[in-house]
Order: C-alpha cells, then sequence, then structure tokens
C-alpha cells in the first residue's frame, strides 16, 4: 500500500485545470487517502458525483473543500456517499455571501450521513448566525465533538447571542467538547 494518505489538491482554479480536475476525482490511488484537501472552483457538483463513486468514499475520513462551486445538492450527496466522512470543513473564504450559501448550511445539517460527522468546520463570511441556527436545529449533527464556525474575513457578520444561545441549548450538541468561533 502506498504511504499517503492525506494530499491537498490546490490548483483547480483554472478551466484548463478541468480534464485533470475531473481524472483526479476517479483516481485509483484516491482509494487509499484518509484525507484530502481540495481548493479551487473546479471542485464542484459534478466532481463530487465522481468523488462519491470512487473507492475513496469508503475510506476517507476528513475532507477539507475551500473556495469550491459545490452547491447544496452536491453537499447532500457527498454526506450521503462518503461513508467513513468523520470531518468535514467548508470554507468559502473567496465568494462573497449569497443567500444560498443558507441553503449549503441547510444540506449539511439536514443530509443523511451528517450523523456521522464528528467534527464540522465551516467558514462563514456573512452566514454564520444562519449556519448556527441551522447547526442548532439539527438532531442530525448530534454526533460533533467540534465545531467551528469561524468567519473568513473582517468583515464577516459577528454572531448573533441568540444564536449563540441556541448551540448552546441544543440538546443535541451535548457531546459538544470544542466550539470555534474565532
Amino acid at each position: 500500500a502506498h504511504p499517503i494518505t492525506h494530499v491537498v489538491f490546490g490548483g483547480l482554479y483554472d478551466e484548463a485545470d478541468r480534464p485533470w480536475a475531473e481524472r483526479l476525482a476517479a483516481c485509483a490511488p484516491l482509494a487509499r487517502l484518509r484525507r484530502a484537501s481540495i481548493y479551487g472552483p473546479l471542485a464542484d457538483d459534478a466532481f463530487v458525483t465522481r468523488l462519491v463513486r470512487s473507492a475513496a468514499a469508503d475510506r476517507m475520513e476528513e475532507l477539507e473543500l475551500v473556495d469550491t462551486r459545490i452547491t447544496a445538492a452536491g453537499l447532500s450527496e457527498l454526506l450521503g456517499g462518503m461513508r467513513a466522512l468523520r470531518e468535514l470543513s467548508f470554507i468559502q473564504s473567496n465568494a462573497p455571501f449569497v443567500p444560498s450559501e443558507v441553503d449549503v448550511y441547510y444540506a449539511i445539517a439536514t443530509a443523511p450521513g451528517a450523523e456521522r460527522l464528528t467534527r464540522l468546520r465551516l467558514g462563514c463570511q456573512d452566514g454564520v448566525t444562519a449556519a448556527a441556527e441551522w447547526v442548532a436545529a439539527s438532531p442530525r449533527l448530534g454526533g460533533l465533538t467540534s465545531l467551528s464556525l469561524g468567519v473568513t474575513t473582517d468583515r464577516g457578520e459577528p454572531l448573533g447571542f441568540d444564536a449563540l444561545m441556541r448551540l448552546a441549548r441544543a440538546p443535541h450538541l451535548r457531546g459538544l467538547k470544542s466550539l470555534d468561533l474565532a
């Protein structure tokens, strides 16, 4: 077996890289990976479909997605299909907040497979309160031991007090040991 268990794919920003990105998602050596970090807008819903259908779906435990074009539907497919996934980071640091970002938080909180997550990291722009409210309302996220709702830019909105209280009082989050709001 190959000793590499973590790979960072950081160059999926240019349209010229699309054929490479498409081959990457179905790459056989990906099956051995336990952890991957994927950066760039060429990681989209089609990329997720190929990844979920690959052998990686049975072994990948940690996935970091940064500045992708993965939609709520793609995240639902990802959580439902990546059977070993326990840690998910979804960071949109270069994209302005749009109402559909709230749909992404809802998809993460309610997707089949979300109950397997033990660590969730959301890099929120201006939607930190919406993200907190969905997490607080979703019993599917009852397995979380670590939650990060970090704001990724200086212009990000602060977490509302009411949303923080909903997180603190959510009965399904009693196992939460770490809460990062920085």
